[in-house]
């Protein structure tokens, strides 16, 4: 009986699939079927047939991320609220001004006094010690300042 069973052949039942095999070459074909669903690779939760995900990942998938060799810029070129425009759609200049903008918006404020700045990196913490030098580090308390009137560096 498990003689018979070894010599059947056996189709694959996805639909465009048209494996045909023995029964242990069908159970390793079960597994590795480039028609069956998978989890997407980058992680946006949507089930893709295999065969399909790379076009997915470059071309649909939301959390595809690249890097501009140009001018080292991360940018997600399949989510147009990140501002993705497709993978030939990015801009250096485009990206690098908007960075500039945005830093002088940041240096701006810390003119102004103003004590938390919303910047790229995160939000930073700006402390004026007793002298007058400012210390800022993102997300928390700068090193080297305890809550002293002056900071470590001016002590």
């Amino acid at each position: 009986m498990k003689q018979d069973l070894l010599a059947l052949s056996f189709k694959c039942n996805l639909p465009g699939c048209e494996f045909v095999g023995i029964y242990d070459e069908t159970l390793k074909h079960m597994k590795e079927c480039p028609y069956q669903f998978q989890q997407c690779t980058q992680g946006c939760g949507l089930g893709i047939i295999g065969k399909d995900m790379e076009y997915h990942c470059m071309k649909q998938c939301k959390l595809f991320k690249i890097t501009c060799d140009n001018c080292e810029e991360a940018s997600y070129p399949n989510d147009t609220e990140r501002g993705g425009k497709g993978l030939d759609g990015h801009d250096c200049i485009q990206v690098l001004k908007a960075n500039l903008k945005a830093a002088r918006e940041e240096i701006a404020q810390l003119k102004s006094g103003q004590g938390i700045v919303a910047g790229v990196g995160g939000t930073n913490l700006v402390v004026n010690c007793e002298s007058g030098c400012i210390m800022q580090k993102v997300q928390g308390m700068p090193s080297g300042y305890y809550g002293n009137p002056r900071c470590d560096g001016c002590h």
